[in-house]
């Protein structure tokens, strides 16, 4: 396959996320005929990309809003991002 034959599709549910002063990019992608790949990437451009794949970009999001959750947006951020005031 060349890199030309190779399509990405991007799910209408990639969003921004804003808390604390912070903004990540939730992002949910794939290639024709495979499953859903989640990346969350902070300001600086660092990225956080799970192993898992997912059946829907709908699960795919509910799993990157509940690790924020979870976790805290802290965890997605680099750390001079992470000490930066806002």
């Amino acid at each position: 396959m060349n890199d030309e034959d190779f399509e990405i599709i991007y799910s209408p549910l990639e969003q921004p996320f804003t808390q604390a002063g912070h903004t990540l990019e939730i992002c949910i992608y794939k290639s024709e005929g495979s499953s859903w790949a989640l990346e969350i990437i902070d300001a600086g451009g660092t990225s956080t990309v799970w192993d898992q794949q997912f059946d829907t970009d709908q699960e795919a999001l509910d799993v990157a809003l509940q690790a924020i959750s979870e976790d805290g947006i802290e965890a997605f951020l680099t750390p001079a991002e992470d000490n930066a005031t806002s």
